[in-house]
């Protein structure tokens, strides 16, 4: 997964527009493996 796919895909989940470029990769991925288990509840 490209970085920019998940900082786009997290700005159009949380309908933000942050840029993310400050946090690590890996902090992006653990967010949207956070929030991509959230909404199969």
């Amino acid at each position: 997964m490209d970085k920019k796919d998940i900082e786009g895909g997290l700005n159009e989940l949380l309908g933000l527009n942050i840029n993310w470029s400050s946090l690590p990769k890996e902090d992006l991925e653990e967010l949207v493996a956070f929030f991509g288990d959230d909404k199969r509840v």
